[in-house]
């Protein structure tokens, strides 16, 4: 082999080895972004999971307050025909209890008018 077979054998192989040097060089930078990547992917997976976790709290809450909310207005619905149906039965015996009066006084007045032509 000769003196300039060498040199070229050298320098290919110079220039292999800084052309490993680098794809190495970029194959780590890709490792590092890959577990960045993958460090980044379970926080997020983490943080999907606690917001999972707080929809299921919040939904929980929701129903929770709606199943009040309708025993609630249950109750008032109820409370408030009792008291319409007591009103109902109050103005009725008024009703009957103004007539009856407004009657006897009637008669009473025609007696005493009736009385008095008599006499007069």
């Amino acid at each position: 082999m000769s003196t300039e077979e060498l040199l070229q054998s050298w320098r290919d192989a110079t220039k292999a080895a800084e052309l490993a040097k680098r794809l190495a060089e970029v194959a780590l930078r890709n490792a590092e972004r890959a577990e960045a990547d993958s460090n980044t992917a379970e926080e997020v997976a983490t943080l999907a999971e606690d917001a999972a976790a707080s929809a299921q709290r919040a939904a929980e809450a929701a129903r929770a307050a709606a199943a009040k909310a309708r025993n609630l207005a249950t109750q008032m619905r109820n409370v408030g025909v009792a008291d319409a149906d007591q009103s109902v039965a109050d103005t009725e015996a008024a009703e009957g209890a103004a007539r009856s009066a407004y009657h006897e006084a009637e008669h009473r007045a025609r007696v005493k008018w009736t009385d008095d032509d008599r006499s007069g």
